[in-house]
């Protein structure tokens, strides 16, 4: 066997000499998650390439001292709630292997595992490993408007030089060619994964660490790894294996190890999306969640639930959560509560969001609705109103449209800003466990945001009623 390739694959797979019996790949951390213990955010560890027999599922995250880091990170108090899966795909440096078929057995690996059904996917990829996960979520729709943010490790978006050697050697595989370096060949498949990614304008946060050992020629150096790199790069006093490795020392000149650095870029995307100190803020985002004081049912659950129900069914949008409501809306500078500049574009609502008003008000659930509704629209911002009053009753409906129209709000309506009402069947809760309300709550928001929600227009629903 050629001596190149055995370096090549040794610096590409390098693994302590422990046991790995006790760990379970491909699958979760803990136990298998359901419909019921599943959260609403899953980390998914991605490896690269390996040997036959490799288990680099397990060995390229495990430090020399035994400590596993998938295991660390659902451990870690600050990832709490987060559920954690360990990819293993074939990603062999012998196989005949194709690109496209390694990247196609990552996609089908993850979909069976359920990844689907989470609201927010964030990748911790190595080396080969970010490349065949860029390409998975191109190919994959569920996977490009669910991933959250892309934590890359030593990934070659342009190639690693020692590839262009071993490329010639008779038994490497496909993968090995396709880690030939891309500089003035537009033709190679990592050239136009990048130009695709590009052209598909994927708007996923990237965060990429780099090796810097040895210091004369890493492996992977920071030029092939900065590569659509849009939101962070750092550097770690690693090689190209131990880049992935948890084995933090008391080592004060090295200024990062991955799962810091993984918490660092997880907490800047938590900040960006406006979660800040558990409680998540308005601005910059295009739907708002609405955090309701007055419904007794609507909890800090209930809301992360609907969150993620909007989220799934938001056509690509980006999804946030206001500060908690005031117990009325009697100010129209209240707006100033659950945005700080820029306001949404929709804002989810349930209709008894003020039903705790004031005891000494005579201010009602219903003028607070409308004078929150009316501020809304003076603002731009459609308003997505979801109760079982819709449907309770035709006489009900009639009374809310009758007050609708009598206070104007039907008029005040314009072509980009609107009220939009979904029907909620009586006892139920979105958010809560009735999967078939969730899903037809989910449906309805899809059919709005997508420009084919008619039938919920107020107006129209209200027409309706007055006509019945």
């Amino acid at each position: 066997m050629n001596i190149s390739l055995l370096v090549f694959i040794a610096a590409l797979t390098t693994a302590p000499l422990i046991s790995y019996a006790e760990v379970k790949t491909p699958g979760y951390i803990g136990d298998q998650p359901t419909n019921e213990t599943r959260g609403d955010r899953v980390f998914v560890f991605i490896h690269g390439l390996s040997s036959n027999g490799g288990q680099n599922a397990v060995t390229t995250w495990t430090s020399s001292d035994g400590k596993f880091w998938p295991q660390m990170l659902h451990d870690d108090p600050d990832f709490q709630g987060v559920d954690v899966f360990v990819a293993d795909y074939e990603t062999s440096a012998w196989a005949p292997n194709t690109f496209r078929s390694v990247s196609q057995g990552l996609e089908s690996q993850l979909l069976e595992a359920g990844i689907e059904n989470y609201s927010e996917i964030y990748f911790i990829a190595h080396s080969l490993g970010g490349v065949a996960l860029r390409r998975a979520i191109l190919d994959s729709d569920i996977l490009r408007h669910k991933t959250s943010a892309l934590f890359m490790f030593a990934v070659p978006n342009g190639g690693a030089s020692l590839a262009d050697l071993v490329y010639y050697v008779p038994r490497a595989g496909p993968l090995v060619a396709l880690l030939k370096t891309t500089e003035g060949d537009s033709d190679s498949p990592l050239d136009q994964l990048k130009s695709e990614w590009i052209d598909s304008a994927t708007e996923i946060p990237s965060f990429c660490g780099f090796e810097i050992l040895p210091r004369r020629r890493q492996l992977v150096p920071r030029e092939s790894v900065e590569p659509l790199c849009t939101d962070g790069i750092s550097s770690l006093s690693r090689n190209h294996s131990t880049v992935v490795k948890p084995d933090w020392a008391d080592n004060r000149r090295e200024p990062a190890d991955p799962h810091r650095l993984v918490k660092k870029w997880y907490n800047q995307v938590l900040q960006n999306n406006g979660f800040v100190h558990g409680v998540e803020k308005f601005d910059n985002r295009e739907i708002a969640i609405a955090s309701c004081p007055g419904d007794r049912e609507y909890s800090a659950e209930t809301i992360r639930n609907i969150r993620g129900i909007v989220r799934v069914n938001s056509a690509g949008l980006s999804v946030g959560v206001t500060r908690p409501m005031p117990t009325q809306w009697i100010h129209s500078d209240y707006t100033s509560q659950i945005w700080d500049i820029n306001p949404p574009k929709w804002v989810v609502v349930h209709y008894s969001c003020f039903e705790r008003s004031d005891p000494n008000s005579n201010i009602g659930r219903n003028e607070n609705f409308i004078l929150f509704a009316k501020d809304m629209l003076r603002n731009g911002v459609s308003i997505l109103s979801y109760s079982r009053t819709f449907r309770i009753s035709k006489q009900r409906r009639l009374n809310i449209c009758d007050n609708f129209r009598t206070s104007s709000l039907l008029d005040n309506q314009t072509e980009s800003a609107k009220i939009y009402m979904f029907e909620v069947e009586d006892g139920t809760i979105i958010g809560g466990g009735n999967a078939a309300v969730n899903r037809e709550f989910g449906n309805a928001i899809y059919d709005v945001v997508s420009n084919n929600g008619e039938k919920f227009f107020s107006n129209q629903m209200c027409q309706e009623a007055f006509s019945d």
